[in-house]
């Protein structure tokens, strides 16, 4: 597998070729195919055998979610979280300045 530094941005054209393929013939049976080959869980047995299975079958399941999430919506940007330190120019409740703000139709 190649690694590189900073992956490639996913872009809106990515998705939609992706969302296309799974709607072809083979795109269609390749999700069930991948979640086919997954190993079921181990209900018994060493401790050690039972979580290597364990990561494997989470691993599994978290790459198809990937799949499926790259060929969903574009996630929305995060809301902008920085504070807004700066008073409201038009509330005159933020200025105890004594002066109030002229409008045109005072």
């Amino acid at each position: 597998m190649e690694t590189v530094v900073s992956a490639p941005d996913w872009t809106s054209e990515d998705i939609q070729n992706l969302r296309t393929f799974f709607q072809t013939h083979t795109g269609s049976r390749l999700l069930p195919k991948l979640v086919e080959s997954i190993p079921g869980l181990l209900e018994e047995g060493d401790t050690n055998k039972v979580l290597i299975r364990n990561g494997k079958v989470a691993g599994g399941q978290d790459m198809i979610r990937a799949l499926v999430a790259l060929a969903g919506p574009e996630p929305l940007p995060p809301p902008d979280t920085t504070p807004n330190h700066y008073p409201d120019l038009t509330n005159d409740k933020e200025w105890n300045d004594g002066q109030k703000i002229q409008t045109q139709h005072e």
